[in-house]
């Protein structure tokens, strides 16, 4: 007992000595990071599912019978956040911007610098369409709706900018673009001609913060109200139902 008790005072010295000295320090966790192990959250795009893991993409194909192939593993060196997938081409919106990967090589074309995971994007044909300006996202030299061209996929060209006040989201029917802002309501535009967009005008939603187009309806979420619009063959919204949220 006497010797247990003579190694234990003896720990305690070290202990202290170490400490003054600046021989020891107490274990500080390391700074934050977005990395994960394992993965991180999955993307489901018709069949097709993409998982974000650590430093890679893994692609999934879900088959008629049940089966779920790996189709190929993407090595990444950046945290991606999000990936939008159309004919052969990856958008991986990752910290430091938009990266392009041609997936059948698994070759990076570029990264857009600027538009970052909170930014939201869409792509439809050959254009590449993103809102920037969303809540913890403020960019105030860029706040509106991009547009890119990516007919030639190896040089992607700015097409149009398109100034809007605190744009939140935004979503497509047809020919239409509907972008929900906290200011101005649900703004559409003609996209038929990228170029040059033609406003048709705003919904009464003047604080609308969320909206989803789902056959041939857009539900509308603002502060107070949920707002359902038919959208009508020229694109117009007629008001279908209204839900008071203040109740």
């Amino acid at each position: 007992m006497k010797k247990i008790g003579i190694i234990s005072v003896v720990i305690i010295i070290l202990g202290v000595a170490l400490v003054n000295c600046g021989g020891y320090k107490t274990p500080v966790p390391g700074a934050p990071t977005a990395l994960v192990d394992g993965f991180k959250k999955f993307i489901q795009i018709e069949d097709t599912v993409f998982v974000i893991a650590k430093e890679k993409i893994e692609q999934y194909l879900m088959a008629s019978n049940g089966r779920v192939e790996l189709i190929t593993s993407i090595p990444t060196k950046y945290y991606v956040e999000n990936v939008l997938y159309h004919k052969d081409i990856l958008f991986l919106q990752a910290l430091d911007g938009l990266h392009v990967i041609k997936k059948s090589t698994n070759t990076e074309l570029r990264i857009i610098e600027g538009i970052q995971p909170c930014n939201k994007i869409y792509v439809k044909d050959t254009l590449l369409y993103v809102l920037k300006g969303i809540e913890n996202c403020i960019d105030t030299a860029t706040v509106g709706l991009k547009i890119y061209n990516f007919k030639n996929i190896e040089k992607i060209k700015f097409a149009k900018f398109i100034n809007l006040q605190q744009p939140i989201d935004f979503a497509f029917f047809n020919e239409r673009i509907y972008v929900a802002t906290k200011t101005g309501g649900i703004i559409s535009f003609d996209a038929s001609k990228p170029a040059n967009p033609i406003i048709f005008g705003s919904s009464i939603n003047k604080k609308a913060d969320y909206l989803k187009i789902s056959e041939g309806t857009l539900i509308v979420k603002d502060s107070i109200s949920i707002n359902s619009y038919e959208i009508s063959r020229n694109g117009d919204l007629n008001l279908k139902y209204f839900i008071d949220l203040k109740k």
